[in-house]
């Protein structure tokens, strides 16, 4: 199978690449706007992958990519999503290619699912919202509502733990939760919500309320009859710091304009919260009757996360392609199939009923 990662010189990219070169069955090719760190990186398969420069704000060196390497999948990790997606899909179903996209920011992914009728009539499959959000999420929300069944409250809430890739990475988790942000927004944005039980090493936590990818989903779950949504930062004074650049406008200038790596590594030593641990986890709580399903999920490190989940699903497209359309990464994996399959990865998840 031939696999044409973007944005494979990110910190996603990396991670996934150090799955992907142990299996010699897959020949891939390597994309972005940088070739020096692409060349080094190619040089740790072997045979060395194939390296194309592109950047995919520009259609016509994306389709030139296309034309040339003739990949079976293209795997996009090259945020910032707002401005990608769209390029990339659209390129993808020129090229009658199969696409398979972590894009979480919710404004980009109605404008994907937009293409689903598009998709069809080409007989291309499009896969969005793979990796940790909201294909993983999604697939322990599956379990827990399997459990629960019908007309459920739900609370769906996130921690963002500290990174091991330092403000790099916290900088990247900013400008994608400034992504988030371009999308409609509720007035109680970063409110506070219910305490939640969150995994170890987290434990309980207050949640903030705002659009994590699930929002564009949850009003048509079967189900659930009402749901609240949210996350809690590392870095606790973040959650204020966005609620003020909204309530100035901001907020995308803010993120991506104003926020610095220098800024990041000063406040990683003085603002930390009570949830100032590694990881990510993910807690989802379904009440009907008195009766709760809890599920929990936990990972020590958030981008590695998402990696893995994409290793698993390539895996899984390469025994079989989803059927042609525009579908979330939960909905062309099986749940607990999936979910068993990232536990030797250091994934820890658990439905209990109290």
């Amino acid at each position: 199978m031939r696999l044409l990662i973007i944005g494979a010189s990110g910190v996603v990219g990396q991670l996934l690449c150090a799955e992907l070169r142990k299996r010699p069955q897959l020949t891939i090719a390597l994309a972005g706007r940088t070739v020096a760190p692409l060349t080094n990186l190619a040089a740790t398969f072997s045979p060395p992958a194939a390296v194309y420069q592109c950047d995919v704000s520009q259609s016509s060196t994306l389709d030139a990519v296309l034309q040339a390497f003739k990949p079976d999948i293209v795997v996009n990790v090259a945020g910032n999503y707002t401005t990608t997606a769209m390029t990339v899909a659209e390129a993808c179903l020129a090229a009658k290619t199969m696409l398979f996209d972590i894009c979480d920011e919710p404004k980009a992914m109605v404008a994907l699912r937009g293409l689903h009728d598009r998709a069809v009539a080409v007989g291309v499959p499009l896969v969005i919202g793979g990796g940790t959000a909201p294909q993983t999420s999604c697939s322990l929300l599956q379990q827990v509502m399997e459990a629960a069944g019908p007309d459920v409250q739900l609370r769906m809430g996130y921690i963002l733990g500290l990174n091991h890739y330092g403000p790099n990475a916290v900088q990247t988790v900013s400008r994608g939760i400034s992504g988030l942000m371009s999308h409609d927004q509720p007035t109680d944005l970063w409110t506070v919500g219910p305490l939640m039980k969150f995994p170890q090493p987290f434990g309980p936590q207050k949640i903030r309320k705002y659009p994590v990818p699930e929002t564009i989903l949850l009003d048509t779950w079967p189900g659930v009859k009402a749901w609240y949504a949210g996350a809690r930062l590392s870095f606790g004074w973040l959650n204020a710091y966005f609620r003020f650049l909204q309530q100035l406008g901001m907020t995308p200038w803010g993120v991506s304009r104003f926020w610095s790596s220098t800024v990041a590594l000063f406040c990683r030593g003085l603002f930390l919260s009570r949830c100032g641990a590694d990881g990510i986890a993910v807690a989802i709580e379904a009440e009907r009757d008195g009766r709760t399903v809890i599920g929990q999920l936990y990972h020590p490190e958030m981008s590695q996360l998402t990696a893995h989940a994409l290793a698993v699903s390539i895996d899984l497209f390469e025994a079989k392609h989803p059927e042609p359309g525009v579908w979330w990464g939960h909905e062309v994996v099986e749940a607990a199939s999936f979910l068993k399959q990232l536990e030797p990865r250091g994934v820890v998840w658990q439905i209990q009923t109290n």
